[in-house]
């Protein structure tokens, strides 16, 4: 039987090494992971429950959000931790690449390492499959099949074989609709599933993330920066739509630029204008009655989805009687 796990993530880049001693030495980190706001303390409570087991693993999340760092983590956590990650990107690669990758290429010439495929590599581990919306049907239905014919082969088997965690920016529920991903291997590999939050849910992770991006250009530069007040307010304030990936590039970018102290000015346009007076930004006065901080922070939010107030739920993470409560309420005071 497939159950449904879901789970509210850490930072999206591809290297490792450096950045893995230096994650783990955050307050708060797990593995490869940083922050410390509550979708990561539920995120750290479901990679330790599925790490201890094999079964598969399904990833949702915005891109930029950090699903691989995700990935490697539960690798990294698990008793397969001293096998191979095999990361294989469905997206960056035409149709048969794709399939000689995955399950090997048997053409004359080839040494026995050049035709396994990243399934027999990862014989024991973990393998990756990234964005596997972009995997095709045949090459999807032959995945199940392989999968299927593995289970049928018995504990030994099941103990032997590569453990899959997959991975998408598109919603499953969606993909499965439109024809982008066969629902047989959707529950098969969903075994469990943890949703990626985006930046944007995280709070204060964002300064928490920022400042560890910049302690490591520090390391790697030897030019010690740090950021000024303003320049935190408005990376508080932006909303960040390419996610964790978008903050690393915005701190590199700043870095660079600064010289010195980083001042808003020396961040990317779009995030140095998310400050006071910004739209997506809202300042109060200390004191402020928690009533109203509320009314504001409702009413700008929605300002800010120009009405819909759907997407302003969502952001809010309430229900939508809840908003439209609250927007009566707003209405009648004016009355």
């Amino acid at each position: 039987m497939t159950v449904h796990r879901d789970a509210a993530t850490g930072f999206g880049s591809r290297e490792q090494g450096r950045a893995a001693g230096a994650a783990a030495g955050v307050e708060g980190g797990l593995g490869l992971l940083v922050g410390s706001s509550e979708p990561m303390q539920r995120l750290y409570e479901q990679i330790r429950e599925c790490a201890a087991s094999d079964d598969s693993v399904f990833l949702v999340g915005e891109t930029g959000s950090g699903k691989e760092r995700v990935a490697r983590t539960i690798h990294q956590q698990s008793a397969r931790s001293h096998a191979q990650f095999v990361p294989l990107y469905c997206g960056s690669l035409a149709p048969e690449l794709l399939e000689a990758e995955l399950f090997g290429d048997d053409r004359p010439g080839l040494t026995v390492r050049e035709r396994a495929g990243h399934l027999a590599r990862a014989a024991n581990g973990t393998l990756f499959l990234d964005d596997i919306t972009e995997m095709n049907a045949g090459l999807q239905a032959r995945l199940l099949q392989v999968l299927e014919e593995r289970d049928a082969g018995g504990d030994q088997a099941r103990e032997q074989g590569t453990r899959i965690i997959a991975a998408t920016s598109m919603e499953p529920e969606d993909a499965v609709e439109r024809g982008r991903l066969n629902e047989a291997l959707y529950r098969r590999l969903a075994q469990y599933r943890i949703r990626v939050p985006t930046l944007r849910e995280r709070g204060e992770d964002v300064i928490l993330l920022a400042e560890h991006f910049l302690a490591e250009r520090n390391a790697e530069t030897g030019v010690t920066k740090q950021f000024d007040d303003e320049a935190r307010e408005a990376l508080r304030a932006y909303r960040w739509p390419g996610n964790v990936r978008e903050l690393k590039d915005a701190v590199r970018h700043s870095h660079l630029l600064a010289a010195g102290t980083i001042r808003v000015e020396d961040l990317p346009g779009p995030v140095s204008s998310a400050g006071p007076g910004n739209e997506s930004y809202i300042r109060v006065n200390v004191g402020t009655p928690l009533s109203e901080v509320e009314r504001r922070t409702i009413l700008s939010t929605l300002e800010h989805y120009d009405g819909d107030k759907k997407k302003a739920a969502d952001t809010l993470r309430i229900s939508l009687k809840t908003l439209y409560n609250r927007l009566k309420q707003y209405n009648h005071r004016r009355q």
